[in-house]
């Protein structure tokens, strides 16, 4: 039930962040005129790739620090800080990305005029 509970953070962060990388893209193609979509999903897979090395780095480091030990019964204190340690971090994705959501500035609005804009300028620039 606890990794249940925890994957919910996690969830919550991944699906508001795939949510929002395409309309930055057409934000970014809305504002500077270039649609840079392979830079862009090509930016962000490398920063999730050193951001998985450097968490899994981390995990190893911060397991020893809690006194993990593989294949052997727990003590009360190691459970307890395994159960922080997979309870907080996922609470404070949940937290981030209502706060992502919060402050992003796209709204439905102002989606549908930047949608429009770009076929606009699509069509001004490849008419049929």
């Amino acid at each position: 039930m606890l990794v249940a509970r925890s994957r919910v953070g996690a969830a919550a962060f991944a699906l508001s962040f795939r949510s929002m990388l395409p309309a930055s893209v057409k934000f970014g193609e809305w504002k500077a005129g270039v649609r840079a979509e392979d830079a862009t999903y090509g930016l962000i897979i490398l920063a999730q790739i050193v951001a998985l090395g450097i968490g899994v780095g981390l995990l190893g480091a911060l397991l020893d620090l809690v006194g993990y030990r593989a294949i052997v019964m727990q003590n009360p204190a190691t459970l307890k800080m395994l159960q922080a340690l997979l309870t907080l971090p996922t609470a404070l994705y949940g937290q981030s990305s209502i706060g992502c959501v919060a402050i992003y500035p796209l709204d439905a609005r102002t989606r549908a005029r930047l949608v429009r804009f770009i076929a606009q300028r699509a069509r001004h620039m490849h008419p049929l």
